[in-house]
């Protein structure tokens, strides 16, 4: 079974755009400077902020559900579960205008129920916390490709409560 993917369905934050463009370069600066000029202090504080980009961005891109024929992943804000396939009776999974939203049934295991609502990066309300919250956007295409991607898989069950907006 080739791999179903239903990723890549929020925005990217403002501030976080901002950190990328103008924190990078900084990053990278520190660690290459301190491997040069043998300054260890100098390429551990730049390893340390680049590590933590790519982990976070790692996560960031990974954010969803992927079926493949050995596990179900549903990675978001809040968890990491992985289930085995030959453990799964069924996927439920629910496309809504701003949430997608189901359930997974495992052998000998009560019900999961997951959603994916966007991710909230703030802390409290330290500088504007909607400028850190990533919405979701959930599109007519992606949900099409969602259901032909779903379909070879007879586990998942797929319900469409998506309306477009209309224009």
């Amino acid at each position: 079974m080739k791999p179903i993917n239903i990723k890549r369905f929020h925005k990217i934050p403002i501030l976080m755009k901002l950190l990328l463009l103008v924190g990078m370069p900084p990053f990278i600066y520190f660690f290459i400077a301190g491997i040069v000029y043998q300054i260890a202090e100098l390429a551990l504080i730049g390893g340390i902020l680049l590590a933590a980009l790519i982990v976070g961005g790692g996560f960031y891109l990974n954010y969803g559900i992927r079926i493949t024929s050995k596990r179900v992943t549903l990675m978001n804000q809040h968890m990491l579960k992985v289930f085995r396939y030959e453990d799964v009776t069924s996927i439920e999974i629910v496309f809504e205008q701003n949430i997608i939203h189901g359930e997974v049934k495992a052998k000998g295991k009560e019900t999961y129920d997951f959603y994916f609502d966007g991710i909230d990066l703030s802390v409290g309300s330290l500088l504007g916390g909607r400028f850190w919250t990533s919405g979701i956007r959930i599109t007519q295409r992606l949900v099409d490709k969602s259901i032909a991607a779903c379909s070879v898989c007879e586990k998942v069950k797929i319900k469409n409560s998506f309306n477009p907006p209309q224009k």
